[in-house]
C-alpha cells in the first residue's frame, strides 16, 4: 500500500522553500549547508521524483556522491519509493496499465542509469572519484551530495566535475540543481559557493538548518517541572556571563544565544550534555552548527567572545582595495 513521506520540521521547512520557487516557475538553484542526519538528501530526492511523477515526463536526474555506493544510496531513497507508487498514477487519465509492469529498469550494462518508462525519465549516479562518470548530458535535476567532502586532486577537481554535472542545464522552470552538504573547512569549493551565495554574486541561494531545528533528534528532557525551571531561571541569571568552569562548557552568553535564536529549553539541555564530549567548540559546531558562520570556522581556542565578534561582524564591509604591498628597500 502506498504510505505517506511524513516531514520533520526542517524538511518542511526546505519543502516550502522548493515550492516557492516552483510555483512562481522559477529554475531551482540551492546550496543547502546542513547540521548532520536531519533528511536533507531525503527531501530532495523525494522532491525529484514529485517533479518526475506528477508534473513533466521526460524529466532526467543525476545524482553525484564522493563516491559511487553513497549516489546508489541516495538513489535507493527514489527506487524505494517507487516500489510503493501506484502505477495508474505515472499514465495520463484514461490509459491502460498493468500493476505488474516494471517501474524501473536498468539502462546498459553499468548499472550506472536506470529509467522509469512510464514518464520517459531516467536517473543516473556518478560520482568524484570517476568524474567522466559524472557527465550530464540531457539532464534537468543534479543532486550534488556532501560536496565539501570533495577533494582537489591531479587531474580532477570539484569544479570540474561540478561543471561536467551541470553543463547542459538551461535557466529555465522545472530545471533544479542542490548542491547539499555539512561544513567541512574554509578555503574549499563549497565554502566558497555558500560565501558567494550568501552575498548574492551567484546563482544560488543558501539555506541553513541549524541543529536545534532538529528538535525530534536533539533534544534532552528535564526530570521534573522544577528542574526545567530552575534551568530557566538559571539560563536567565547567567545571559551575560562569559565565563565557563572548563573547556567542556560553554558561556552562559552563548547558551542565551541560542535562546534568542528560538532553540527550545530541551534542546539547550541536550546541547549541554553533548558538549561535554568535546573540548573545544570548533568540534561541536562541525556535527551542530548553530549558524553558517560557526559550521565553517576552523578549529582552535576562541580569543574573543562569541556573541562579541557577532555584534562587530555586522559593521564589516567589502575592501576598498585588494593587491600586494611591497617596500622600496631591501631591509
Amino acid at each position: 500500500l502506498p504510505f505517506r513521506f511524513v516531514l520533520r520540521r526542517p524538511q518542511r521547512r526546505l519543502l516550502r522553500w522548493l515550492e516557492e520557487r516552483r510555483k512562481k516557475n522559477r529554475p531551482i538553484r540551492l546550496i543547502l549547508l546542513k547540521a548532520r542526519q536531519w533528511g536533507g538528501s531525503t527531501v530532495i530526492q523525494m522532491y525529484f521524483l514529485w517533479l518526475q511523477l506528477m508534473w513533466q515526463k521526460g524529466l532526467n536526474s543525476l545524482i553525484v556522491a564522493q563516491v559511487k555506493d553513497t549516489a546508489e544510496t541516495i538513489r535507493g531513497m527514489f527506487e524505494e519509493a517507487l516500489k510503493n507508487f501506484p502505477t495508474k498514477f505515472l499514465y495520463d487519465m484514461g490509459e491502460a496499465f498493468s500493476e505488474n509492469e516494471p517501474k524501473f529498469v536498468g539502462v546498459g550494462t553499468s548499472g550506472n542509469v536506470k529509467k522509469v518508462p512510464q514518464r520517459f525519465c531516467k536517473i543516473k549516479v556518478g560520482s568524484m572519484e570517476r568524474p567522466l562518470s559524472a557527465n550530464g548530458e540531457d539532464y534537468n535535476l543534479v543532486h550534488l551530495s556532501e560536496v565539501g567532502l570533495w577533494k582537489k586532486t591531479d587531474g580532477k577537481s570539484p569544479e570540474e566535475v561540478v561543471q561536467n554535472a551541470t553543463n547542459g542545464i538551461l535557466y529555465r522552470p522545472y530545471t533544479m540543481i542542490a548542491y547539499e552538504s555539512t561544513a567541512n573547512g574554509t578555503g574549499n569549493f563549497f565554502h566558497k559557493e555558500w560565501l558567494a551565495a550568501v552575498k548574492g554574486e551567484s546563482q544560488f541561494e543558501p539555506f541553513f538548518v541549524p541543529w536545534y531545528e532538529i528538535y525530534d533528534m536533539y533534544h534532552l528532557e528535564f526530570e521534573s517541572k522544577k528542574q526545567k525551571t530552575e534551568f530557566a531561571k538559571w539560563l536567565y541569571e547567567n545571559r551575560n556571563n562569559t565565563n565557563t568552569m572548563s573547556d567542556r562548557e560553554e558561556p552562559g552568553t552563548y547558551l542565551w544565544k541560542l535562546w534568542m535564536l528560538g532553540a527550545p529549553l530541551e534542546a539547550i539541555n541536550w546541547y549541554i550534555a553533548e558538549r561535554k564530549k568535546f573540548t573545544d567548540h570548533a568540534d561541536m559546531a562541525a556535527g551542530y552548527p548553530t549558524d553558517d558562520i560557526e559550521a565553517f570556522k576552523h578549529s582552535g581556542a576562541k580569543v574573543f567572545a562569541e556573541d562579541k565578534v557577532d555584534k562587530f561582524r555586522k559593521g564589516c564591509r567589502a575592501p576598498k582595495f585588494i593587491g600586494d604591498v611591497y617596500g622600496d628597500g631591501y631591509k
